[in-house]
């Protein structure tokens, strides 16, 4: 009883974004040889997150990580698996952001013809970065309106999107397995961010003006802004 009160009060500073007062307390309640193997995984993401928070995105990676393989042995826990799912794509999404440092991508205005042969002249030397972002996103990546953002990436960098990517893509799998279709609009919006972040702003539009338009999981304020913030950014980079 004395974790599961250590563990409530640590999640309930986290909510009130007492982050720094948080960590210590889950810090110590995870380092605890005789924890609840019931309470383990969520004491161990919740000490992630406060990690990635302070951003040591790395410890949280890891931290996620097991908390998912603890999750995985208990029944019933398919929603908890998202949600660490999505903890690790925001922890791999964070952690690219950090090692490449903030930047907007504005994709460049020039006549179709000119920017198709500027496309068809730097193929060949994309070519092994586009294959293999194909792994992650799809077919979206041969299409060549996002070439130029194939090309402003470093193989390392595109490696932390791809990951993330693929976290929110296996989130919202279990999710729709498991009926939980009011969480699948989190998966898009994380999408959305992701894509706005590499520079897709084409791609992130139309998604979340499908979000915004949503009636069977209407968006909650927080969320409809935040959405309506990333739609905002996408246009202003379209012109």
């Amino acid at each position: 009883l004395d974790d599961l009160l250590a563990y409530m009060l640590g999640r309930l500073a986290q909510l009130r974004g007492q982050w720094d007062a948080s960590l210590p307390r889950l810090k110590t309640l995870h380092e605890k040889g005789d924890l609840s193997p019931l309470l383990k995984p969520y004491v161990t993401r919740a000490y992630g997150l406060a990690l990635a928070k302070a951003g040591d995105y790395v410890e949280a990676i890891k931290l996620y990580e097991s908390a998912l393989a603890l999750f995985r042995k208990l029944p019933g826990t398919e929603s908890e698996q998202a949600y660490t799912m999505f903890s690790l794509g925001d922890a791999h999404v964070n952690l690219a952001i950090a090692a490449r440092g903030y930047r907007e991508f504005i994709q460049p205005r020039r006549d179709w013809w000119r920017q198709l042969l500027i496309n068809l002249i730097l193929f060949p030397a994309s070519l092994p970065l586009i294959v293999f972002l194909s792994l992650y996103f799809g077919p979206r990546v041969w299409n060549p309106k996002f070439w130029p953002v194939v090309r402003g990436q470093d193989w390392t960098i595109a490696r932390l999107f791809g990951s993330g990517a693929r976290w929110y893509r296996r989130a919202k799998r279990l999710l729709m397995t498991g009926g939980k279709t009011a969480d699948l609009v989190q998966a898009d919006e994380k999408r959305c961010y992701l894509y706005l972040t590499m520079g897709d702003a084409a791609y992130v539009a139309p998604i979340c003006e499908q979000l915004l338009a949503e009636q069977e999981s209407p968006l909650g304020e927080y969320r409809r802004g935040r959405i309506e913030a990333n739609l905002g950014q996408a246009l202003l980079r379209l012109g």
